[in-house]
């Protein structure tokens, strides 16, 4: 898990270059960021890697929001953690497509109503664009 690397990193390390161990698909960020205007475009995170300077740069205008489930003490292999963000944005639960490459989260997400996708490579945005 990203979340645990970096962790990890940083007990070695209090600063370090995020591209020399992290790799961002930018064809999926990019993606992310055509929806912009027309969806709320939302990051439910497991950790705090967001946090990074480096990675708040690269992830700069492309969420609306970031939710951290560490930061809400809301797992996201809980359903309840669903329809809360869902409520946090005002938005109807059936409405909201997730997409993860965790069926354990997958699975959650779809017990709270919400539409999902597996992620299983960037060939899942064509699935996206046909719940939208």
């Amino acid at each position: 898990e990203l979340n645990v690397l970096h962790k990890n990193i940083i007990k070695e390390r209090s600063v370090y270059n995020i591209d020399d161990y992290f790799y961002f698909n930018k064809e999926l960020l990019d993606f992310y960021k055509s929806l912009k205007g027309r969806y709320k475009v939302v990051m439910f995170t497991s950790g705090v890697l967001q946090e990074h300077p480096q990675v708040k740069e690269k992830l700069q205008g492309i969420f609306d929001e970031i939710f951290s489930s560490q930061y809400l003490n809301l797992p996201k292999t809980k359903p309840v953690s669903y329809t809360t963000i869902c409520q946090k944005l005002n938005i109807i639960v059936g409405n909201a497509v997730f997409i993860d490459d965790s069926n354990k989260n997958i699975n959650a997400a779809n017990q709270a109503g919400l539409q999902t996708v597996l992620y299983t490579g960037n060939e899942v945005m064509d699935e996206v664009k046909a719940l939208l």
